[in-house]
């Protein structure tokens, strides 16, 4: 009747999430965590399996998901200010179909650094607004956990961020 019960369809465009952090160790540092090619890579100090697959493009296997393969393309390696990277979700994975993260990194007056993470993320077609906010909660998430593991990572070091995730746990 006129639609009233209709699901509302969310739209079609990429999402676009931004976080700035402030980081109380050097640009290189932080640098270093992001950038798959590094043996201080971040996913490697965490015991995930990064394998360089060509040039710039690289394979992430994430310890907890042995079975699922995340295919990464580097878009900008720009040492110490830019790095940016794309990934395409592996089939049947979520509603998250493709993602593309962005990381710009400044250096403050302290001589740490000032991050500013965009996150932009295509989902699948087809979502209702409720399973889209829903999708919109878990990507801000997300976000939110991954930029303070990397922060705690850059100024302490990897058993913090082994600290932080028991923590987590509970």
């Amino acid at each position: 009747m006129f639609g009233l019960f209709k699901k509302k369809m969310a739209p079609q465009e990429p999402v676009e999430l931004t976080a700035v952090v402030p980081v109380d160790a050097t640009p290189e540092r932080f640098f270093e965590l992001v950038d798959f090619s590094d043996p201080a890579n971040a996913k490697r100090e965490l015991g995930h399996e990064v394998r360089q697959t060509g040039d710039g493009n690289f394979v992430l296997v994430m310890s907890f998901m042995p079975d699922l393969h995340f295919p990464i393309t580097v878009e900008k390696c720009e040492r110490p200010v830019h790095y940016a990277y794309s990934t395409v979700m592996p089939e049947g994975v979520g509603n998250l179909m493709r993602s593309e993260e962005s990381y710009q990194i400044e250096t403050n007056e302290d001589g740490g650094c000032i991050v500013v993470m965009t996150m932009k993320a295509e989902l699948r077609p087809g979502l209702t607004m409720q399973e889209y906010d829903r999708e919109l909660d878990l990507l801000t998430m997300s976000l939110q956990n991954s930029m303070a593991k990397m922060k705690v990572h850059a100024e302490g070091g990897i058993e913090d961020v082994r600290e932080f995730e028991r923590q987590q746990a509970g």
